[in-house]
């Protein structure tokens, strides 16, 4: 529906016909120009036989087909990025099969390594969980 309540039909050419298509027309959006911005839209919107609102209309839609037509070819270099990836994802090599079901030894001889090394500059390295004076 336009501001006065009635629908809005224009053609819209497709490539094997013509086909009638209402658009209700609800939002208003306003912003300033410069006038020199202005006076451009009023004479292409003259010379095409167009409102200024339904040339406006026309330049963010042209806008908006560009900016989705960019963003595939964004998908598309997305798409040979991941498959290149995807040949390394989990393929690591640590040399040690057994590692993960050594964890919890190798993370406890490690700690010890550590502990050791902080107990011989002398500072002290508690065991245990840590807990808060009151």
């Amino acid at each position: 529906m336009s501001r006065h309540g009635r629908l809005s039909a224009r053609l819209r050419p497709s490539a094997s016909r013509t086909r009638l298509w209402y658009m209700n027309r609800t939002e208003a959006c306003r912003w300033r120009l410069s006038s020199r911005i202005k006076a451009g839209l009023e004479h292409e919107a003259r010379r095409a036989g167009k409102s200024v609102s339904a040339l406006l209309e026309e330049i963010t839609g042209e806008w908006f087909r560009a900016r989705r037509e960019a963003a595939g070819d964004d998908a598309e270099e997305q798409a040979r990025a991941h498959a290149a990836v995807s040949k390394t994802i989990g393929s690591l090599a640590g040399g040690d099969p057994s590692r993960s079901t050594r964890a919890r030894t190798l993370i406890r001889q490690r700690l010890g390594r550590r502990r050791a090394v902080l107990a011989g500059r002398g500072r002290h390295v508690g065991r245990g969980r840590m807990r808060c004076r009151r």
